[in-house]
């Protein structure tokens, strides 16, 4: 009962956290299924660089916003994020016969920083949670229980290989809705030969979840990509380019590269760089379980070091596949995702599951503590671990905060002065503010394009955009305070006229007018000025 319970219990907990607003919300999860569906991709970029992003996850949020009010749509979200749960306890009990234990260890990961950051709200590394968690919980269930499962020969050790296809699929399906999960998905792919014995078997079993991860990607994402190369001639648009050569974006990778570590040290040890300083990955919050396990990872492997030196012994870090399977996911997301991506929010649902991976770091060092004196006292030594590791991680945590207010009636709403709404016009949308919001406010008929913002136009987006505007009598240009900070008023009025010349305009400047906006209960500024033709 509890298992169904807690996601309600979760949607709770999200309503007194308050309305979504953050910055990916006003601008893309909510304009870009209307640009596919509504809008029909006429509009160019309104959204920025995340314009291009698959809308899967969002076309439900979409249609919640326009039917539901904020406090049910994100009462919805959290109860879909609350789903992980029961997967987190099943996960948990492959490794504990105490009930109690695994719904604890369940808890705390649906209550870890960046969980709580984002329930109730569509950020979507939460939302994607369930398909990584319930792709490593059938891995468990397919590696077997005891060591020596996976070695078993005949048709038993190869029904295994079906279930591993499975558990890859699902991971696929969750990479293609977000492919910032993508890390996680190949650490899932990959746990499975590494922790599989006999040759056959384990190119078997990786041929089988490369495969399974490879379907999953392509029924979550390949329309997607499909679109995005038949219209843009790049199927991960803008990423990648300096392969894909699309006109649409600049031939470079597009990539960000200020979250990620800064050489192998800081790969190795990034859990502690980030607990000093955690807006080197994104934002600030305090979340110490992935330090102590990365802490319990060294000390079980000097510790084991030392024992099988010592009883000159076989070098072994964990007793049981299924051990080694999920930390050996865990491992392997990690420097993948340190490596291309280093957004702490994208490794979410690894932090989730931190706390079952403390309790298995912990079972394995009860036995290899390399002082024999101590010996007798292992499982005393790693329950009181366990239990000081829990109150460090309670008492110190900070959740992540990308933006709430307190509950309002609707999403999005904005004063549009009737002037602008008399006859289909154009809109070149200015600055780099997440203004995307916006768009679907007005009449379906005008036309929006993002001339600055992440992803400047190439010449071609520019000539594009060119032909597409002379079809309208009335232009404008449109942004949102507040300006940036570096940037001076003069000098920004100076840009935005330099802007709308490239595209042959001059600003009328006293034709601006003001557009109040508000998202959730929080006020936005928005400005309208008129073009004149030059």
């Amino acid at each position: 009962m509890l298992l169904f319970a807690f996601p309600i219990a979760y949607g709770g907990i999200g309503q007194l956290l308050g309305q979504d607003t953050s910055w990916d919300l006003r601008n893309y999860h909510y304009a870009d299924p209307y640009w596919l569906l509504a809008n029909h991709m006429k509009d160019v970029m309104p959204a920025q660089l995340q314009t291009y992003y698959s809308p899967v996850l969002d076309i439900p949020f979409y249609f919640a916003v326009n039917h539901f009010t904020p406090r049910v749509t994100g009462f919805l979200l959290a109860l879909v994020q609350g789903s992980s749960f029961p997967i987190l306890y099943f996960i948990g009990r492959r490794f504990t016969i105490r009930r109690l234990v695994a719904l604890g260890l369940a808890a705390l990961g649906m209550l870890t920083a960046g969980a709580l950051g984002e329930l109730g709200t569509i950020m979507g590394d939460t939302l994607t949670a369930p398909f990584f968690l319930g792709a490593i919980l059938l891995g468990l269930r397919a590696q077997g229980r005891d060591p020596g499962s996976e070695i078993r020969a005949g048709s038993g050790a190869m029904h295994s290989v079906g279930p591993v296809f499975i558990a890859c699929a699902i991971a696929g399906v969750g990479t293609g809705l977000k492919l910032s999960g993508l890390p996680i998905g190949l650490g899932i792919v990959c746990a499975f030969p590494l922790t599989t014995k006999g040759v056959a078997l384990r190119i078997t079993k990786g041929l089988a979840a490369a495969g399974g991860l490879v379907v999953g990607l392509a029924l979550s994402y390949g329309w997607w990509g499909y679109e995005l190369a038949e219209r843009y001639s790049n199927p991960i648009l803008p990423y990648m380019n300096q392969f894909f050569h699309s006109l649409y974006a600049p031939w470079a990778s597009n990539t960000d590269t200020t979250a990620l570590p800064h050489g192998i040290l800081e790969i190795l040890f990034y859990p502690f760089v980030w607990t000093l300083d955690s807006r080197r990955v994104g934002n600030y919050f305090v979340e110490l379980s992935l330090v102590f396990l990365e802490l319990l990872l060294l000390t079980l492997f000097l510790s084991s070091a030392i024992r099988a030196v010592r009883d000159r012994e076989r070098f072994r870090l964990f007793d049981t596949v299924g051990q080694r399977f999920l930390i050996t996911t865990v491992v392997v997301s990690y420097f993948v995702w340190a490596v291309e991506f280093g957004m702490y929010r994208y490794f979410i649902p690894i932090e989730m599951l931190s706390f079952v991976a403390i309790l298995v770091c912990l079972q394995a060092l009860r036995s290899r503590i390399p002082i024999r004196e101590f010996e007798q006292f292992g499982n005393q030594l790693a329950i009181g671990t366990l239990v000081g590791i829990v109150v460090m991680s309670v008492a110190f945590e900070v959740p992540q905060s990308w933006g709430r207010s307190a509950w309002s009636q609707h999403y999005f709403s904005a004063s549009i002065p009737s002037r602008l709404t008399t006859e289909p016009s154009a809109f070149l949308m200015l600055g780099g503010n997440p203004d995307g919001y916006i768009v679907p406010l007005f009449p379906t008929d005008d036309f929006f394009a993002q001339v600055q913002g992440n992803l400047p136009p190439t010449p071609f987006v520019e000539k594009a955009i060119s032909k597409t505007v002379a079809g309208y009598r009335r232009v404008y240009i449109i942004w949102s305070d507040p300006p940036p900070k570096h940037i001076s008023p003069l000098v920004l009025r100076l840009s935005d006229a330099k802007t709308a010349r490239s595209y042959g305009f001059l600003v009328d400047w006293t034709s601006c007018v003001d557009l109040p906006a508000d998202v959730g209960a929080k006020a936005h500024e928005l400005h309208v000025c008129q073009l004149t033709s030059a």
